[in-house]
């Protein structure tokens, strides 16, 4: 199982969930679904609706950290594990087909500008209230998914 993979006995539940996200795209010519999971019910299930802007940080085995560009929130699906009769929560996005993704260095030094905070130490897993401060991450990328250059 590689990462961010479902495992086998769950590839069934998983594929309805993004049957269900795929229908909803609503710029099929350029925009694709994508998703991200996690094994228990993350706090951000709670704090986003759909529709929500959210931008994606992966950290690698590798330690390597990649941004991946905006999506928005088609739906968030939740079924039962077969093996550990647990829940799995499975964010589903709208992303653009042709999206780049940056590195977190990048990121975190596109980001002090729009922050006007100190530099940004780790990804952290929370919304972001302030209008202007969302869409100036938002406007790191275009509206295509490419990293601005701005």
């Amino acid at each position: 199982m590689g990462e961010g993979s479902i495992p086998e006995s769950e590839v069934e539940r998983y594929e309805q969930g993004e049957a269900k996200a795929e229908k909803l795209v609503k710029a099929e010519t350029r925009s694709k679904t994508d998703s991200f999971h996690y094994t228990h019910k993350p706090r951000m299930a709670h704090e986003t609706e759909l529709g929500d802007w959210v931008i994606e940080v992966m950290k690698h085995s590798d330690a390597m950290i990649t941004v991946y560009p905006p999506g928005q929130i088609l739906l968030i699906d939740s079924y039962v594990r077969t093996k550990s009769g647990k829940e799995r929560y499975v964010f589903h996005l709208e992303v653009p087909k042709r999206g780049e993704s940056m590195s977190w260095a990048k990121f975190r030094r596109a980001a002090k500008s729009v922050l006007k905070t100190a530099e940004l130490a780790a990804p952290r897993t929370r919304p972001i209230r302030d209008v202007q401060v969302a869409d100036g991450l938002l406007r790191l990328w275009t509206p295509g998914g490419r990293v601005s250059r701005r």
